[in-house]
């Protein structure tokens, strides 16, 4: 089933919340949470190594 299919059949059930709750879902770009941390003077270290 694809997704147009789910969407649409929320649509037709009357469901237009939840259809576009999963479009919202669907459209979502992932974004990794980065590592970062600073020191004293402001500088950023996101080397994994450089933090421990």
């Amino acid at each position: 089933m694809d997704c147009r299919t789910i969407i649409d059949k929320e649509m037709i059930a009357g469901s237009s919340k939840r259809a576009f709750s999963t479009l919202k879902t669907l459209a979502r770009t992932s974004q990794p949470k980065a590592t970062v941390i600073s020191d004293a003077d402001g500088n950023l270290f996101t080397e994994t190594a450089a933090v421990h």
